[in-house]
């Protein structure tokens, strides 16, 4: 066995690559006249952009790609379980055209567990049994 790609399939991921990656994004999106009322967050965030794409390790995603016109924003917050040492707040931004496999999985989960509307709790998978083919499933999309 080889761990050599083919170049076929390099070449295949190279294209789709370039498809989905936002060439030439402008950072510059915090506005001067507004300077004082940005948070030190927002500040550094913006900041960390610059410096990831002068360094040249900076990729985003063009969310206009296939003809996407609209965002989703999916989001979680963890750390308010007894004994957790942190809390976070995590993100996901996507193109609501390519999101379709994973919002179809999670309403096949929702179903299989009678979930409804309630929150999935993600840290309580556990619970539903073995999560590992609900999670192959939602991370191959």
């Amino acid at each position: 066995m080889t761990n050599k790609l083919d170049p076929e399939l390099i070449t295949k991921i190279t294209k789709f690559a370039n498809q989905i990656a936002w060439k030439k994004p402008n950072l510059d999106v915090l506005q001067p006249r507004y300077a004082e009322t940005y948070s030190s967050l927002s500040r550094a965030l913006q900041n960390h952009l610059k410096l990831s794409d002068f360094r040249k390790r900076l990729v985003l995603p063009d969310l206009r790609a296939f003809g996407n016109e609209t965002v989703a924003v999916f989001s979680d917050y963890g750390g308010e379980e007894r004994g957790s040492h942190f809390s976070t707040y995590s993100v996901l931004v996507c193109g609501w055209n390519v999101s379709g496999a994973c919002t179809q999985r999670i309403s096949t989960i929702r179903q299989t567990h009678v979930l409804g509307n309630k929150e999935i709790a993600l840290k309580r998978i556990s619970r539903w049994g073995n999560c590992s083919a609900h999670c192959h499933t939602t991370s191959r999309h």
